[in-house]
């Protein structure tokens, strides 16, 4: 089993925060925590080849040895089936096959240690803390009302309120949302309210492909948003978000430019507002994985010549100095 950590273990945290222009602090650690993961994710995969490799040498020389026991192992039972055996011979004849079976025994050890790698050290899962069932439900309610009208801010804190809430309380919330769309499906509010409860549910997953799965419905519910207004930013900002932190080899990843430079797009034509950082951030973000660090560069220094004490953008600039000073070395 090889070692390979997925960065969609995190995509939520990002995804959750989306919106939250008046949290920036928790946004740019979110995507710390994203970012760090992608560099582990990196260098794990480098490994994960390494050892790859290794199993492939190993397997080889393995069969060669084998072989050759076997062809030696036969001439030695003819040798000692025969009138007149030779001793000499047949002493060396077992004193390699010995020597091979001790190779064979060495080679079959490094096989397997390089399909399973030495288990990591773990942390171990904080603890959580005792939830407050009943002030949740009393604070979701009073919310509801603000976050059906569209209000932006109520909304972020609808998501505080349920990354602080249990499973059930998640479900439940998901399913009202699920029934205010099924009710009104052309209400752009309503999808991109559904895409956001959504992503809460990432914390109750540990499966890659049900993370998958459910950023797919995100996704679908994000662009039902644009499809019924095409201008609406909320739904534009959360697909860029999503579609950087997608894997770099999947197309949504490689053409997640499409979605940034339309939300730059709207929000030339919007009053300025901080959370419009966040797209340069991940704009630098998206070149950056791709190793494309002038152009990085070039995009994180637009949004800090707007906004030039945003910490997103700012981690986004350390981080990409320390890639350029990584490749240097």
């Amino acid at each position: 089993m090889t070692k390979l950590m997925i960065p969609t273990l995190l995509m939520g945290l990002v995804l959750a925060a989306c919106g939250r222009a008046d949290e920036p602090e928790k946004v740019a650690s979110m995507q710390a925590q994203i970012q760090t993961l992608e560099e582990d994710n990196k260098k794990l995969r480098a490994e994960n080849d390494t050892l790859q490799e290794q199993r492939t040498d190993y397997d080889t020389r393995l069969r060669d040895v084998t072989g050759e026991r076997d062809a030696l192992t036969k001439k030695l039972r003819d040798l000692e089936s025969a009138p007149a055996k030779a001793p000499e011979e047949t002493n060396e004849l077992k004193q390699r096959i010995s020597a091979l079976e001790a190779e064979i025994a060495t080679l079959k050890e490094h096989a397997a240690a390089a399909t399973t790698p030495e288990p990591t050290a773990e942390t171990e899962p904080a603890e959580t803390p005792a939830v407050d069932v009943e002030a949740v439900k009393q604070k979701m309610e009073e919310l509801w009302p603000l976050v059906q009208a569209g209000d932006r801010k109520a909304l972020g804190e609808m998501q505080d309120q349920l990354d602080g809430a249990n499973k059930e309380l998640r479900d439940t919330y998901i399913q009202q949302v699920k029934d205010w769309v099924k009710q009104e499906p052309n209400n752009k509010h309503a999808r991109i309210t559904l895409a956001a409860a959504l992503s809460t549910r990432f914390q109750d997953l540990t499966d890659p492909m049900k993370m998958g799965a459910l950023a797919g419905e995100m996704k679908q519910e994000t662009e039902k948003a644009l499809t019924i207004d095409p201008d609406y930013y909320e739904a534009q900002h959360f697909l860029c978000i999503l579609r950087v932190n997608y894997p770099s080899f999947t197309q949504e990843f490689k053409e997640a430019d499409k979605s940034l430079d339309r939300a730059l797009e709207l929000q030339a034509g919007m009053i300025w507002e901080d959370r419009f950082a966040e797209i340069y951030a991940a704009y630098g973000m998206w070149y950056r994985v791709q190793q494309k660090y002038d152009e990085a560069a070039a995009k994180v220094q637009a949004g800090l010549d707007l906004a030039p004490r945003h910490q997103g953008l700012l981690d986004e600039k350390q981080r990409i100095d320390d890639a350029i000073g990584t490749e240097e070395e």
